[in-house]
């Protein structure tokens, strides 16, 4: 039995209250309070009464099981009684406080900045992680090496991190202040990945032996619960997808400021590559970054699929997205040979880059916030897009599990039920609509025994 799974807290939906010294109490495998045992940074320590007045925990430092722990503790007892060991600060015995280690402090040798770069140093060779999420999670190990990095390990405590998240609130707040380059405010999501970032760390410490068990930090979560994303309208849909061309078309342009003009032509060459790669999303549920990269091949028209191949899965890295195919149907496959009878015919992009066609577009982000603008529709985003192409599969009665393949949920359908199966308005009372002239939904009820001829539930007039 590994120490680390030799015990665990009272109550795991809750963080351990925090005590002098952060001992913690220590239960077995079937969840039990071990009396007279306590745990710290990994190590044993027994609770020993000397007299009525004096209580003392002293280490078990050769103890690496819970029952090693208990017949050291049986055996520290027995040494007691016979007068072999003393009350700490009696004369012969090494004076010793209350709830203070003895012996080796784990990890005490070593300091934050050196676990930091052990953890970085693995990962790199390893390769464990892509390059721009080790790049963001970088940035937040910088930050606590800046902080602490002489801290000890075993130094390491719930305070630190406390103090931690107030220093880069006040760091943030002061480089503001001085309106630097770059600055801006720490949002709770981002001390969240620094603390994410640390715990890795310490998984890394307690591999390499630096530590003998993780330490149990307290941290409340500083993100803030996002926002429910709304069901856009097939509506909002099209405003948008034509909010950009409408604002292109000659009329318009001749009203504005002459100034402001050479502005609005400027989205003429992507003002129709948007329209298209907006309402693909839409009707394909694909990500930001892999639709983007879509290319004709992947349009099987004898198959009547469209493939997405899964190569990546977001613009700023991570998991690639599993490949799947999507097929056809009459909106998806009208949308297609629209855009296939306005494709350019010297590259096999859906959506190729006008300065150099040999590649794809980067972003439609900037005319998405122009459209935004023109049609005042603020929460759109491209992620809305997902949401309405499998809320609009689950309205139609598609199971599940072919919603989650094709969405390229992992799954098996548990996240489609849970977060994407939105309900446009009017939907509940079109689906109470089916229950109409079919079978009963009750089973058929037992002959009442009661003399009366007319039953309480029976409505009126029947």
């Amino acid at each position: 039995m590994k120490r680390n799974e030799t015990y665990r807290v009272a109550d795991a939906s809750k963080p351990p209250r925090k005590r002098k010294g952060t001992f913690n109490q220590v239960f077995d495998e079937d969840g039990k309070r071990v009396r007279g045992l306590w745990l710290r940074n990994g190590v044993y320590y027994a609770q020993v009464r000397f007299s009525p007045t004096q209580t003392n925990r002293m280490h078990l430092q050769d103890a690496k099981t819970i029952p090693q722990a208990i017949a050291a503790r049986q055996e520290l007892r027995r040494k007691i009684d016979r007068g072999e060991i003393k009350p700490p600060g009696a004369e012969g015995q090494e004076p010793t406080e209350e709830i203070k280690q003895a012996g080796p402090q784990p990890g005490g040798s070593h300091t934050l900045k050196e676990a930091i770069e052990g953890y970085q140093a693995d990962r790199h060779a390893l390769e464990e992680k892509d390059k721009a999420t080790a790049a963001r999670e970088d940035s937040g190990l910088k930050k606590w090496i800046e902080f602490g990095g002489g801290t000890e390990l075993n130094g390491v405590d719930s305070k630190f991190l406390k103090d931690f998240a107030k220093w880069r609130k006040e760091q943030a707040a002061e480089a503001l202040e001085k309106q630097k380059k770059g600055a801006r405010t720490v949002g709770g999501r981002t001390l969240d990945l620094n603390k994410l970032a640390l715990d890795h760390v310490f998984d890394w410490a307690v591999t390499e032996k630096w530590l003998l068990a993780k330490p149990a930090l307290e941290w409340k979560k500083k993100a803030k619960a996002p926002k429910e994303i709304r069901l856009i309208p097939e509506s909002e849909l099209h405003a948008l997808c034509s909010a950009n061309l409408t604002a292109l078309e000659p009329e318009t342009i001749a009203t504005l400021p002459k100034r402001w003009r050479h502005l609005q032509v400027q989205y003429a060459g992507t003002a129709q590559a948007f329209s298209d790669y907006l309402r693909l999303i839409f009707l394909t549920g694909g990500r930001e970054a892999e639709t983007i990269a879509q290319q004709w091949p992947n349009v099987v028209w004898e198959r009547k699929v469209i493939r997405f191949p899964g190569q990546t899965a977001k613009a700023g890295g991570g998991e690639p997205a599993d490949p799947r195919d999507i097929p056809f149907y009459d909106k998806l496959e009208a949308h297609l040979k629209a855009m296939w009878e306005r494709r350019d015919p010297s590259n096999d992009w859906m959506f190729p880059s006008i300065r150099n066609p040999k590649k794809h577009t980067n972003s439609f982000r900037k005319q998405l916030t122009h459209a935004k603008q023109l049609t005042k529709i603020r929460d759109a985003g491209f992620h809305h897009g997902k949401h309405f192409f499998i809320s609009g599969c689950v309205m139609r009665g598609v199971d599940f599990k072919t919603i989650a393949l094709w969405a390229s949920h992992r799954d098996g359908g548990m996240l489609v039920a849970t977060k994407y199966g939105h309900l446009a308005p009017g939907h509940s009372e079109s689906q109470a609509a089916k229950l109409n002239g079919g079978a009963s939904l009750l089973p058929t009820q037992p002959p009442s025994r009661s003399r009366s001829p007319r039953s309480a539930h029976t409505p009126p007039g029947s």
